[in-house]
């Protein structure tokens, strides 16, 4: 099945492929193309075609959010807020762009907040200012938030930034721009679920603002039948395939 478009096109058409046999064939056309970079899947409409033609079909974990679903991330907090807050017309000139320069606007106003979440671990309640649940690894196509995650280990990587004050979140964002994940206050782990239980905090889905929390996450091993260029595949998974497709 050929999807033209971004990232919010392959999530909606992923919602009604989960659990067929129907391979979802991705065409990078829209404002943002992570999942098609992290895929390998080639830039242009017609090379990208041409990729999936002579392709191969391979299962993947399908991130699921209430009842809506993600390839790539989940974010909850801030980045969420962002999101929510920029203009369609902007998004659509400037691309990806447009996050930057609503995180440069809102950055003043944005406040953590104290968040309770359990998994099957227990309960954890933290001063939360942004949670990421990654099903792959770059965060808006550029920054390699979750280094080690692959689409198809059964589990979400979960980042956690808790700052107790402003010297905290400058710590934070530096360590992070500089590829440092090292910090009593950077929570990290593995959870197959995992469940916000305060009320009203933002939530996105691979760059779309979605709703609010209270709100359940959890991964959908090997859900979704995806196409992708021949040949040895990306990164991002962890195990080789058998089902690939014939030419």
């Amino acid at each position: 099945c050929f999807v033209v478009g971004g990232d919010g096109s392959v999530r909606d058409a992923a919602l009604g492929l989960a659990g067929s046999e129907t391979a979802l064939a991705a065409i990078p056309a829209g404002t943002v193309n992570v999942w098609t970079k992290e895929a390998g899947i080639p830039p242009g409409i017609l090379p990208a075609i041409d990729a999936h033609i002579e392709g191969q079909s391979v299962h993947m974990d399908l991130g699921r959010a209430g009842n809506s679903c993600f390839l790539l991330m989940a974010g909850i907090g801030w980045d969420a807020e962002i999101a929510s807050r920029v203009p369609t017309r902007l998004k659509r000139l400037t691309g990806d762009i447009a996050y930057i320069l609503q995180a440069a606007l809102m950055a003043p106003v944005l406040r953590s907040k104290v968040t309770r979440w359990s998994t099957a671990e227990g309960p954890t309640e933290e001063q939360l200012a942004w949670m990421v649940l990654s099903n792959t690894r770059l965060y808006g196509g550029k920054v390699r938030l979750a280094s080690t995650a692959t689409i198809d280990d059964g589990a979400l990587d979960v980042l956690a930034f808790c700052p107790e004050r402003l010297s905290d979140t400058v710590r934070l964002v530096a360590k992070i721009a500089a590829g440092k994940r090292e910090d009593p206050r950077l929570l990290q782990f593995q959870a197959p679920e995992l469940t916000i239980e305060s009320p009203g905090i933002p939530v996105q889905l691979d760059g779309d603002h979605i709703g609010e929390t209270p709100m359940k996450f959890s991964i959908d091993p090997a859900a979704l039948l995806v196409s992708v260029p021949a040949g040895p595949l990306s990164e991002v998974f962890s195990r080789p395939h058998i089902n690939h497709r014939e030419p």
